[in-house]
Parts: C-alpha cells; sequence; structure tokens
C-alpha cells in the first residue's frame, strides 16, 4: 500500500518514453507541432537538436507514432541507429512506387552516421525538388552533427535544412510542472509529497534534464519510503543526488 501512494506501481518516474514532456506551452510540443507542419510545407530537411537526456528521443518516437498513425497518408521509414544502413533505408524509400503517400525517412541518433552515410544522404537530398520534394527526412541529432555539417564537405546538407530546432532544458517552473503532472497521472496528489522549495531543488540538482529528473525523484522516491516518510524532503533529494553519478556538476556538497 506505502509503494502503491508513492506511486512505484505506475512508475511514475520510469525511463520509458511516454507523452508526459508534451503540454501545450512545452517546447517539445511546439516542435512537434511544427514538423508537422513542416511535413504540409513540404519541407525537405528537418533537424532537431539536443544535449543527450533533454527527451529528443521522446520527441523522435511521438513523431514517428503520430505518421504511423496515417498510413493512408504516410510511407515512414525510421533508423533508430544502428539498426538499418542508409543505403538500405534509402533504396527502400525510393522503390516504392505509392505516389498517393508521402515518403518520410526519420533517423535518430544521426550524429552517429559515417561520413559515407552522409555522403548519400546528401546525394539522395540533391535529387529533390525544392517545390515538390518525393522524399522528406527528419533527423534527431545531438549537437556534434552541427559540427559535422560545418565541414565544407557537408554543406549542401547544412543549406538544405527547412527547420533547426533546438530542444532546451526545462526551466524551474517547468521542472516543478513536469514533476507535479507525472504524480498527478499515478494518482498521487503532488501537494501531498512536494512543496516549491523542494521543486527548486529538484531543479537545482538536474539543470531541467528531463532524465536526470527522472533519476532523481525515483530515488528520492525510494529514500521516503525507506524512512517511511508519507513526504519527501530537501533530505531525501540531497541523498539522492549525492548517489546519483549524472547530477549537474557543482550543485551536491
Amino acid at each position: 500500500m506505502y509503494l502503491q501512494y508513492f506511486g512505484f506501481s505506475n512508475q511514475p518516474f520510469s525511463d520509458t518514453p511516454d507523452v508526459r514532456l508534451f503540454w501545450e506551452d512545452h517546447c517539445s510540443q511546439l516542435i512537434f507541432k511544427s514538423l508537422l507542419q513542416g511535413f504540409a510545407e513540404k519541407s525537405i530537411l528537418q533537424l532537431v537538436i539536443a544535449e543527450p537526456g533533454l527527451g529528443k528521443s521522446v520527441l523522435c518516437r511521438r513523431l514517428l507514432n503520430s505518421l504511423r498513425s496515417h498510413r493512408s497518408r504516410y510511407n515512414v521509414l525510421f533508423m533508430p541507429f544502428p539498426n538499418l544502413t542508409v543505403t538500405e533505408l534509402l533504396s527502400s524509400a525510393m522503390a516504392s512506387t505509392d505516389c498517393s503517400r508521402h515518403k518520410v525517412l526519420i533517423i535518430d541518433e544521426a550524429q552517429a552516421l559515417s561520413d559515407s552515410s552522409l555522403r548519400e544522404l546528401m546525394e539522395a537530398l540533391k535529387q529533390q525538388d525544392s517545390n515538390d520534394p518525393e522524399l522528406q527526412i527528419v533527423l534527431f541529432a545531438q549537437p556534434e552533427l552541427v559540427d559535422k555539417l560545418a565541414d565544407p564537405e557537408f554543406e549542401q546538407i547544412e543549406l538544405l535544412v527547412s527547420k533547426r530546432f533546438d530542444l532546451p532544458p526545462l526551466t524551474a517552473e517547468q521542472t516543478a510542472a513536469y514533476i507535479n503532472n507525472r504524480l498527478t497521472l499515478t494518482g498521487v496528489p503532488p501537494e501531498t509529497l512536494m512543496n516549491h522549495e523542494l521543486a527548486k531543488l529538484a531543479y537545482k540538482f538536474t539543470g531541467g534534464i528531463p532524465r536526470l529528473i527522472n533519476t532523481l525523484m525515483r530515488k528520492s522516491l525510494l529514500h521516503a519510503y525507506e524512512d517511511q516518510s508519507p513526504t519527501l524532503s530537501a533530505d531525501h533529494l540531497s541523498r539522492a543526488a549525492l548517489s546519483t553519478a549524472a547530477t549537474v556538476p557543482g550543485t551536491v556538497d
């Protein structure tokens, strides 16, 4: 019963991709809508850049699932690196003779693409009609890809980017909203566990990085359970931060 009260049965702070990063005014939701608009505008190449842990792959999978739910409109190919090669994906995409559906290629972790794969991608992009592309591509990547595209060899890829989105960390206010939302969705009233000061402390320890927030809060809840405490405390969060190797440097004494 105690574990259920803290929401462990529903894993409120698991790292499983979900839609809890998508509320109306958050940038993930705004980027998601803009990406969909990019398809309607026939954008050849869209780029989403984010540091690890900010929800880039969650956004990627939400876009993928949304497009695949409209199978009559989109023919979607997905590369969760390193599942397939770019050659295989491009061959599959261009082999389809179904002109009634938009061809879309989505690549996650695109910063890991080899130079040869980037060259293949560049050639495929150069063959597209800028006004009515046969294939539309979205790359989700860490900032290393930006450095790669700065190389003169790949400047044509950079020139063909129709839209670029940078996914930032959550603000202090968004961190509090994110934690409260996750607790609420599991049936735990946030006010019974959290307060404004604890939310500020969670932001201090995590820098607003969702993956770190998940880890910190999960460990904090475990410490509260071990102490048989009905609420969270600053001590619980501090102990959780001390046992979490990936907290923001310099925030834990």
